[in-house]
């Protein structure tokens, strides 16, 4: 994870472009960052449907949005299917 977020902020500071790596990194961050939202909504219950100017609230909501930013979580998995694991093109 770490090693990943290295390499695409290195490709980035150089001034060079992250490539598959950002691919990689855009899937974990958004997943784990839906994840995290998704367990804390549950312990809050109601609560956390509540808007309460809160950061968390629109962190959360800011969290589905992550998913379809930059490419759709679908196409950056077809992205590392492709370029990655060198898997043939499917669907098209």
């Amino acid at each position: 994870w770490r090693l990943t977020q290295w390499n695409v902020s290195e490709a980035q500071a150089s001034g060079g472009v992250p490539g598959v790596g950002g691919s990689v990194f855009k899937l974990r961050y958004s997943h784990a960052r839906q994840r995290l939202y998704d367990v804390a909504a549950r312990v809050l219950g109601g609560a956390g449907a509540l808007d309460t100017g809160q950061e968390w609230t629109l962190d959360r909501l800011s969290s589905l949005s992550y998913t379809i930013a930059a490419g759709t979580s679908q196409i950056q998995r077809n992205i590392v299917a492709e370029r990655i694991l060198r898997l043939p093109k499917g669907g098209r």
